[in-house]
């Protein structure tokens, strides 16, 4: 399932338009590099700087580049294409590893909470596999007690909470 936006935006901007954009994405860029080299824990990185960052289209496609290591950005785009042509169906969560909540979470130190509405529930002996559709559809474990006392059903909206620790490489 291909991923497809429509684009609002210009395909011609003047000169110094484009100045600003290219500079503020340099910038963010840049500082994504920064923050790795100092939370990365590794010498190679925050000295060596044999690392790279790059701010890419959901193709893959790099639009910009930091200034370490050039050699990084063709394995990079290939591993991005990689991972967005055979993975965008899986990600690689599991449906045990999300938690679901039925109001917008807060004061969590999960950062990776996404809106969603349920498409449907099954329960397979003491489990629910429920369907959340997110941007794509995600499969989510709960407990029988938890889908009733959440007073779930098809068509609510809910909050996938998605720890960093549960994402993992899948085999095709």
């Amino acid at each position: 399932m291909a991923l497809k936006q429509a684009s609002t935006l210009p395909t011609r901007v003047d000169p110094v338009t484009f100045e600003i954009l290219r500079h503020r994405l340099w910038s963010i860029n840049e500082e994504a590099g920064h923050t790795l080299e100092r939370v990365s824990g590794s010498l190679i990185a925050s000295e060596v700087h044999d690392m790279n960052t790059s701010i890419m289209n959901a193709q893959g496609d790099s639009l910009v580049l930091a200034p370490y290591m050039l050699v990084h950005a063709i394995s990079m785009e290939t591993l991005a294409k990689d991972v967005v042509g055979n993975y965008q169906d899986n990600p690689g969560i599991r449906a045990g590893d999300i938690l679901l909540a039925t109001v917008p979470p807060v004061g969590l130190s999960a950062r990776n909470v996404l809106p969603g509405r349920i498409a449907s529930l099954e329960q397979r002996d003491v489990i629910v596999s429920a369907r959340v559709k997110y941007r794509v559809e995600m499969e989510v474990h709960l407990t029988l007690a938890a889908r009733d006392s959440l007073q779930l059903a098809p068509g609510r909206e809910v909050w996938l909470v998605i720890k960093t620790h549960s994402c993992h490489l899948m085999q095709k």
